[in-house]
């Protein structure tokens, strides 16, 4: 189950709408994040625009579903021996989180964007790049490279995924999705 608050302006036209799909970051409220990214965006597409619903959607380890810093190693450390990492399976959440969003009667398909900060900006940017569908995807504060070394205590940025860097990184695979 995913954890998805929708907040849809009383002001807005009737029928469906452009969606700004936000991936709330670990350690962080939805509230603090959407709003900051929101104002970054194009013109057309700022903050105050009401014709926009925003989607803030909490993956697998983020709000509800978190775990404490205590269990933070084991949780990678046993995905990975199943063939999983947390990154990649937060990917499959913002797949379903897309999927959810195109279901939604107040959100036009065709005009679903996707965001992320932080170590959720690599999840988006893997997750459009899968999903083929998003009109475009807004970063904040994204990390350079997937190839960092973890801490001993599996706390902080969880942006490993099995055998990714023997084919792209970030800057690559962000590429892929221009224009």
């Amino acid at each position: 189950r995913l954890r998805a608050e929708l907040t849809v302006s009383k002001q807005r036209a009737e029928g469906p709408g452009p969606c700004l799909v936000h991936l709330v970051s670990p350690r962080t409220a939805a509230d603090g994040v959407i709003r900051p990214l929101a104002q970054r965006l194009p013109t057309g597409m700022g903050d105050m625009d009401p014709a926009w619903a925003r989607l803030a959607v909490a993956t697998r380890g983020v709000d509800e579903t978190s775990w404490g810093d205590d269990l933070a190693w084991h949780v990678r450390r046993c995905s990975g021996l199943i063939g999983r990492t947390l990154a990649s399976m937060r990917v499959l959440d913002a797949l379903r989180a897309l999927e959810m969003a195109r279901e939604l009667p107040e959100v036009d398909g065709a005009r679903i964007y996707l965001s992320g900060s932080g170590e959720m900006a690599a999840v988006a940017v893997y997750a459009a790049l899968l999903d083929g569908q998003v009109a475009g995807v807004v970063l904040s504060d994204p990390p350079a490279t997937q190839d960092v070394a973890g801490r001993p205590d599996g706390s902080g940025p969880a942006l490993e995924m099995l055998n990714v860097l023997q084919i792209t990184d970030l800057p690559y695979a962000a590429g892929l999705l221009w224009p």
